[in-house]
């Protein structure tokens, strides 16, 4: 059944109801295991294929020990604290954060990898990832803006006070 999946073409399937699944895989604990099933049964290059697209980009191993973008994500996504509820859009940004790398992606030198405004570009194309996938708007824009702004957590400690209120 397993290797019969794999050829399973999705474009006969309504994007809404892609998408409820793929929401009640995110929504489960086992979001990790339900995301790796997806991808070994070649479904998350349908569902998702920018998600595939992070696999073997490099990161600067200084702030990124496990380097891959895509592992980097999965990690991300598997240390979602479940005691908690996690909100659809809080999983979904975590999903999507890195999603804009690939095309950010600049080497300064040999050791040395720079995503300049990938935060931007993420952005943008979580935008469409989540409009493609029949998203409400709302949840849309929540993504958007936690992806958008989800580099300033490093600075969020040297903030003023007015600023971190803002936030």
């Amino acid at each position: 059944t397993f290797n019969a999946i794999k050829n399973v073409n999705l474009d006969s399937i309504s994007k809404e109801r892609i998408r409820d699944e793929l929401i009640k895989i995110l929504l489960s604990p086992n979001r990790l295991k339900g995301i790796r099933i997806l991808d070994k049964a070649h479904l998350l290059n349908q569902i998702l294929p920018e998600l595939i697209n992070l696999k073997g980009v490099e990161q600067d191993v200084k702030h990124h020990p496990e380097k891959d973008v895509f592992i980097h994500t999965m990690l991300a996504l598997d240390s979602i604290n479940n005691s908690i509820e996690p909100s659809l859009e809080l999983i979904l940004s975590i999903l999507l954060h890195d999603i804009g790398k690939p095309q950010s992606r600049t080497f300064i030198s040999e050791n040395e990898i720079h995503f300049y405004e990938h935060e931007k570009i993420g952005a943008k194309l979580s935008e469409k990832i989540l409009q493609r996938l029949k998203f409400p708007t709302k949840t849309i824009e929540k993504v958007k803006w936690l992806i958008e702004n989800h580099m300033r957590i490093h600075s969020f400690s040297e903030m003023k006070k007015s600023k971190k209120v803002k936030l």
